[in-house]
């Protein structure tokens, strides 16, 4: 190791016994900084907290949601027992003729629903046709007396009596439950 050493080549002050070619530094000032620098920091402090706020809440939110599967479709069946439960708790309110159109438009989504064929857009005719004609074992002897039932009163004019749609709202009833 070495010692450091003095050039003793350059100007000594007598007094100080330091170099003179070396100036003084000035006094250390404290730096203020303007209002607005103050100002904006809060503002980028606040944006950069809530935008981490709000990821962490997408974070979360979605892993709520992957967490919980959607709940299963409720059955067919337990839907079109229902429906013909409010057209049979609207008999005294509605005209029979309107129960009549409600049996027949959940009969057919029924068997739309059931046995993949569209039965709310086709005819009577279609449907017994198709059921003739299809593979699938379907029982048209109920089918045929449940539209043909319903048929003679959306368009033949036919008005029943309040037992013969209670009546036919039973034996959809017992249709659904005998497929299920």
């Amino acid at each position: 190791m070495s010692t450091p050493s003095f050039d003793s080549s350059a100007p000594v002050n007598a007094a100080t016994t330091e170099p003179t070619d070396i100036r003084g530094l000035k006094p250390l000032e404290a730096f203020r900084y303007p209002p607005a620098y103050y100002v904006g920091s809060a503002l980028i402090f606040l944006l950069l907290l809530t935008l981490l706020v709000w990821g962490i809440y997408r974070l979360l939110k979605r892993r709520s949601k992957a967490a919980l599967p959607p709940p299963p479709p409720e059955p067919l069946d337990r839907v079109i027992l229902r429906r013909l439960d409010r057209v049979r708790s609207n008999i005294s309110t509605q005209p029979l003729r309107r129960g009549y159109f409600d049996v027949s438009e959940i009969f057919r989504d029924y068997l739309e629903g059931r046995y993949n064929f569209p039965a709310s857009d086709w005819t009577t005719e279609e449907i017994f046709s198709y059921g003739n004609n299809s593979d699938a074992p379907l029982p048209m002897e109920i089918i045929r007396d449940i539209l043909i039932a319903t048929d003679q009163v959306k368009f033949a004019g036919w008005m029943p009596e309040t037992t013969q749609l209670l009546a036919l709202i039973n034996q959809v009833e017992e249709f659904v439950r005998g497929q299920t």
